[in-house]
């Protein structure tokens, strides 16, 4: 999986949509299906091979913007946000959420980091995406924050937060 994400990077980068080889409808399916589906891989370096994967192709347009309803999808389909201090989740389904959103969150941290993708971060819709973080934040501070996951998300939100904000 590591090695699929690689190719599927390096190969939109150099033939890309930019020849008119693969076409955008392709390379957002490559994107898909190679690169952000190993972002809930439970293998730690498989998740760093699609982080590293994507972080260069922000800079495309089209590829950008699928990214960005790939996160608003994942933040506002989480059970956190429908989930009140009144009706619980399973102790299973919250933290199959919980790790799925510290995975994404991962991500964005990582973008922090590299000098481009930050460039690239810097040109994504913050509005929409800080109006998730935020509601996703709001929903966690209404849970029992001594819980260990929730702890773990509203460290993760705010650093993702942070590098949302500083970009």
């Amino acid at each position: 999986l590591r090695h699929v994400s690689s190719t599927a990077s390096t190969l939109l980068q150099r033939v890309g949509t930019v020849s008119g080889v693969v076409k955008e409808d392709q390379s957002l399916t490559l994107v898909q299906d190679c690169i952000l589906n190993t972002f809930g891989d439970g293998r730690p370096k498989v998740r760093r091979a699609g982080y590293t994967a994507l972080m260069p192709l922000l800079g495309q347009k089209g590829i950008r913007k699928h990214v960005e309803q790939y996160v608003h999808a994942i933040f506002s389909s989480s059970s956190f946000l429908e989930s009140t201090t009144t009706t619980k989740l399973s102790r299973g389904k919250e933290d199959e959420e919980a790790v799925k959103l510290l995975h994404l969150l991962q991500f964005w941290n990582t973008t922090g980091v590299d000098e481009e993708a930050a460039v690239c971060v810097m040109e994504l819709d913050k509005s929409g995406l800080g109006e998730d973080v935020l509601k996703l934040l709001l929903a966690l501070l209404e849970r029992d924050s001594r819980s260990e996951r929730v702890g773990m998300l509203l460290l993760a939100l705010y650093t993702a937060m942070t590098v949302i904000v500083e970009s």
